[in-house]
């Protein structure tokens, strides 16, 4: 699978934080960016709500790795974040699900390994308040 291209990443060239984006994963293969998610999984998370579709679908693979590995626990800003690019994304204010929905099943993935592994992720409800829901939300949306 060849990564995407920079105006893959970034459609809009003068949108700076899509020039970031590309900064931070043009080239990049889904381990690589594993990787990026690995070291600061918020920092790179907020790079994927600037992405255009393209590079959205191809690099949401390595938050979804990332989030099914051991090395996600723990990150309840990463987790936090992603629920919010995924909202938003598919069906809030920056609405651009028949560009993504490529990707479908690796969003209802996510939505459902979070779900099941929610503890592992140490909210606290204090801060995030209960993000089951939202996930809960998510998972029926993209099954329906």
């Amino acid at each position: 699978m060849t990564p995407p291209t920079a105006i893959e990443i970034n459609p809009i060239p003068e949108c700076l934080d899509g020039k970031c984006a590309v900064k931070n994963f043009v080239g990049k293969s889904v381990e690589q960016a594993t990787k990026l998610f690995e070291d600061n999984g918020l920092h790179y998370s907020d790079d994927l709500r600037w992405m255009g579709p393209i590079g959205f679908k191809f690099y949401f693979k390595a938050a979804l790795a990332y989030l099914k590995s051991a090395k996600s626990h723990g990150d309840p800003d990463f987790l936090n974040s992603m629920i919010s690019i995924l909202e938003s994304r598919l069906f809030g204010e920056y609405n651009d699900f028949e560009g993504i929905k490529g990707g479908i099943d690796d969003y209802a993935e996510f939505s459902s390994y979070a779900l099941d592994n929610y503890d592992a992720y140490d909210l606290d409800q204090n801060i995030y308040g209960d993000l089951r829901p939202n996930l809960r939300s998510l998972s029926e949306k993209l099954q329906g």
